[in-house]
């Protein structure tokens, strides 16, 4: 990885130095959208490889204009900045879809497994907004809704099997003990904060934040911290777990940008409907739920103009316990994002 790094940045310090930006990577006042970002999360993009707990998640999403942003983002944003003392931050609308998909340790199990997590997915809608400082030096209020439904409308047994079948893998056999239909609701808070400095050619910068989640598919608290270090670092870090397009204010951008990062969150968890069996229609279960998860994150992002590639690994602790569980409720899972993501008027 330091290697890879090293040789990135060297190109990217070339590159930078013949080129400046164009009228197509800034946002245009007619455009509507001002970025885009594809995202798959998958245990496959890890070395260990191994299909179980958080086995998928596939997500697209929409970044507005924000000189086109609807009436309520507006509206909210100028009922909530006034509350915490930053009326003059920019607002960012994002919307999008997204499927999870959850499983046991053996997906060739076809009979239940009371020792284990279960079988669930949840398809959702997203809405998010951002209100961000207009220098991305400061501070960022994330507000994320989710809407969607869990059990077998979401469509797990066939996402699973389709892609299974297309890449040879093993069959999943135990959809049909699944959590049952019921709606999934998530209402997620984050802040963050951003300090950033130069230590020699190298930007870098320390990025806390604390939050939480409020739904019935989960509820939590939250608190972390992520360190990056590259060149050209820019706007606050939107990678595993939160697919929407970075931010970019600054017309001055160079048109290359490179970095790594680690960090660690931990969540104190109040429920998790994939743990718990369901919220509103129950199936049996003798595993309990964890009250403390940590994740442990790292990655690696390369920008050209508008277009970024993201690779991000997580390794979650546990997250059940049962006295007959398979594993110890580890995992790791991996994902890739690619995003096109404009520079955006201030």
């Amino acid at each position: 990885m330091k290697s890879l790094f090293l040789t990135l940045l060297l190109i990217a310090n070339v590159a930078a130095a013949a080129q400046v930006n164009t009228p197509s990577d800034f946002v245009q006042p007619a455009d509507r959208w001002a970025g885009w970002v594809f995202q798959e999360e998958n245990d496959v993009f890890t070395q260990t490889n191994v299909d179980k707990y958080y086995t998928q998640g596939l997500r697209f999403s929409m970044t507005r204009n924000p000189l086109k942003n609807p009436k309520f983002v507006e509206s909210f944003a100028d009922w909530f900045l006034p509350k915490v003392g930053n009326p003059s931050a920019a607002r960012v609308w994002s919307v999008g879809i997204g499927q999870n998909l959850y499983t046991p340790d053996d997906i060739t199990n076809p009979l239940p497994q009371l020792n284990e997590r279960h079988w669930g997915a949840f398809l959702y809608a997203d809405n998010m907004v951002q209100l961000i400082d207009k220098n991305e030096e400061k501070f960022r209020h994330v507000f994320e809704l989710q809407t969607g439904v869990i059990g077998p409308a979401a469509g797990g047994r066939f996402a699973q099997s389709t892609i299974h079948q297309l890449i040879g893998s093993a069959k999943p056999l135990g959809w049909s003990n699944q959590l049952k239909n019921e709606p999934g609701v998530n209402l997620i808070y984050e802040y963050d904060l951003r300090r950033s400095a130069k230590v020699g050619p190298l930007d870098v910068d320390v990025q806390p934040h604390a939050g939480g989640s409020l739904g019935t598919v989960m509820t939590y608290g939250s608190a972390g911290a992520i360190a990056r270090l590259g060149k050209n670092n820019s706007g606050f870090l939107n990678g595993a777990l939160r697919a929407t397009a970075f931010t970019q204010f600054d017309g001055n951008r160079p048109p290359w940008e490179i970095w790594v990062y680690a960090g660690a969150e931990g969540r104190a968890v109040g429920h998790n409907v994939f743990l718990s069996g369901g919220t509103f229609r129950q199936i049996p279960t003798e595993i309990e739920t964890k009250r403390f998860v940590y994740d442990l994150l790292g990655g690696l992002s390369v920008r050209y103009r508008r277009w970024r590639l993201t690779y991000n690994l997580v390794r979650r602790g546990p997250e059940f316990t049962h006295p007959l569980a398979i594993g110890n409720g580890r995992q790791e899972f991996g994902s890739i994002v690619f995003s096109v993501e404009k520079i955006l008027p201030r």
